[in-house]
């Protein structure tokens, strides 16, 4: 019965996304990320297979601004240890120290 009512509220959330996702400003070509974030699709491009990129750049494009908060250096070493067995391929995931060492550290501000 949990389970059930587990996915009723996964799907519930998923809709939610989809209204608010639908709700915000986007670009219309979705050939070419957003020009906010030109860096973070120069930086895809060269990591993401063709079609995995063309997704991270419909979510670039339905976004507005990135949320961030500056960390420890010693606590990226505790994020690599955490294990995401739970979550699903539809939400893709990186780790602050891959996206440091792929921008460089002179790129990290505090907003």
């Amino acid at each position: 019965m949990s389970e059930i009512y587990k996915l009723l509220d996964e799907q519930d959330k998923k809709n939610i996304y989809q209204y608010w996702k639908l709700a915000i400003p986007s670009v219309k070509n979705q050939e070419y990320a957003n020009f906010f974030f030109t860096e973070v699709d120069k930086y895809c491009q060269s990591f993401l297979t063709p079609a995995i990129l063309k997704l991270q750049r419909d979510e670039i494009n339905q976004s507005l601004y990135y949320a961030a908060n500056l960390i420890d250096e010693q606590d990226i070493v505790v994020i690599n240890e955490v294990s995401y067995d739970d979550e699903c391929a539809e939400s893709p995931q990186a780790t602050i120290e891959q996206l440091i060492e792929v921008s460089g550290r002179d790129n990290v501000k505090e907003i």
